[in-house]
This record gives structure tokens, sequence and C-alpha cells, in this order.
């Protein structure tokens, strides 16, 4: 593999294990599909971070329907990812990458040009609204289905204009509901890229 040299402790991947003392200068604490965890993956890869071909990112990834004491000690909000740097703590994916960069600036993922690389932050910055915007949308339209589900249920239970019968009540009246939108709900603008 060309790219950094990575050890996933998966001991660690438990969410009642204990942080052990880092095996290396870097440590990484992820969760395996956080797309801000793959973010820094990608800047480690991308700037070859290695010492003498032995592995020295490593990857602790952790559960976080079930997080770890040991993951607020490090992040104040139990968030992902964190980079562990000689003992010291870096959060937020953003800042991370930044600080890669700044620790190892001979690769920097960023260009020179003070101007494209406000540019690159710009469009970071964009998909990444645009990223936790799809997140809560995925959420919310998860959340529909199964309101939708329970409406339709209970509508099946109503034999008349109301759920106490043919008078209105303190029960809610029938309602008939909509399909959820069939458009996207967002877009990437087509001339930053």
């Amino acid at each position: 593999m060309n790219g950094a040299h990575l050890t996933y402790n998966e001991q660690a991947d438990r969410s009642g294990d204990e942080l052990k003392s880092s095996s290396g200068p870097l440590r990484l604490i992820a969760m395996r599909f956080c797309p801000w965890c793959e973010r820094v993956l990608l800047t480690l890869a991308q700037k070859n971070i290695r010492e003498r071909r032995t592995a020295i990112v490593e990857v602790v990834n952790v559960d976080l329907s079930d997080k770890p004491e040991f993951l607020f000690e490090k992040h104040p909000e139990g968030k992902v990812p964190v980079l562990e740097h000689n003992g010291q703590t870096i959060i937020d994916s953003a800042l991370i990458a930044e600080y890669l960069d700044w620790i190892q600036p001979e690769t920097s993922v960023l260009p020179a040009d003070p101007y494209l690389r406000a540019k690159q932050r710009m469009i970071a910055s964009i998909i990444e609204a645009r990223v936790r915007l799809l997140s809560g949308v995925c959420r919310m339209r998860r959340f529909m289905e199964v309101l939708h589900d329970a409406l339709k249920t209970a509508e099946k239970q109503l034999n008349n204009t109301f759920y106490g019968g043919k008078l209105a009540s303190t029960t809610a009246p029938r309602m008939s509901f909509g399909q959820l939108p069939k458009k996207p709900l967002w877009s990437v603008p087509k001339r930053l890229f």
C-alpha cells in the first residue's frame, strides 16, 4: 500500500475497553463508517505519514452507539475523530487535517498558492455542510417513514369519520398524508468544480 502505515487496535473496538497507551506517536480515535474520520484517514494516506516502515498511526475504532468513557476524556462531546500526537489531543477533522499539514509540511495536501488553498477550504466547507444536511435528512426521512407507517396503521383502524364514531371528540380527525418529496433536497453547485 502506498500511503500511511496504519495499525488497527481491534481490542479497543469494544466500548467497554479502556484506552491503553499508544504504540506510536500518532493515534486516531475513530468510527469505521464516519465520513469525518475518513477525511483524516485520507489525509494520512495522502501525506504518506510513516516512520522507518513501521506502523506509526494506531487507529482505535469505537462504537458510537455505546460510547466508551475514554472518548469523553478526549473530546468533551464524545465525538470522533480525535487525534493524539505525542500526548496532545486534537479534535475536529478539518483541524486534524490542518495539523497534519503543519507537522509534515513537505507533503502538504493543500496547494501553496493562497487563493487555491482558500478555494479548497471553501469547497470543503460547502461539502461538509451538505454532508451534515444529508445526515439530518436521512434521519428525518427515516423518521418520516416510521411516522407514515404508524399513521397508515392508525388509518386502517378508522371505521368512521372520527375515531370516536360519527361525532368529533377529543381524538384527532382522520387525516390524509402525502408522499415524501421525490426531488433531491440539496445539490452541490457545479460552478465550484
